[in-house]
């Protein structure tokens, strides 16, 4: 529960507004997350949204066993969107997912923060646990797309690429 978790100090970037909200909406992020989830020397992200209901990357660092001093960051969701705005324009599509399937860094950027539960890939990352998969995914309206996956080493987050089958043959 929420008694896992305990603030020791905090720091904000001066004329940000995200003081007013984030330690309510981070502190019920938190109580979703058990620190046994997050590996020695490893990382947890994952999205919440502020009041204006606009996505925001939380990341949780577990220093390892020999530190006792949990490191927490309050990111823009717009983060990951440098990376993945080069993949624009592509025959694949890249994205960034957690485990739980929430997209964090997407070219369509309005995707940021929902859960990908229709995507067929990222169904099957939340549902078998592997660190990398590859493979042809029917999606729901019975279209066939290759997809490869490969979890960021350390951290909950995985490297989803899908191309549609139709677009390979055409090529």
């Amino acid at each position: 529960g929420s008694s896992d978790w305990q603030w020791s100090e905090t720091f904000y970037r001066e004329k940000n507004n995200v003081k007013t909200w984030a330690p309510t909406y981070v502190g019920l992020a938190l109580k979703t997350i058990k620190p046994s989830e997050i590996r020695e020397g490893g990382s947890y992200l994952a999205s919440i949204l502020d009041p204006q209901r606009k996505p925001y990357i939380l990341l949780i660092q577990n220093p390892g066993k020999d530190q006792s001093q949990w490191y927490l960051g309050l990111l823009p969701a717009s983060i990951f969107q440098g990376l993945l705005d080069q993949q624009k324009g592509q025959m694949s599509s890249v994205y960034l997912v957690n485990q739980s399937g929430q997209a964090l860094g997407h070219s369509i950027a309005e995707y940021i923060g929902s859960m990908l539960s229709e995507d067929p890939v990222v169904a099957e990352i939340s549902k078998n646990g592997l660190a990398s998969g590859v493979g042809v995914y029917y999606g729901s309206r019975g279209e066939s797309i290759q997809g490869l996956y490969e979890q960021v080493e350390g951290t909950n987050l995985f490297t989803v690429v899908t191309t549609p089958v139709q677009s390979l043959l055409q090529g």
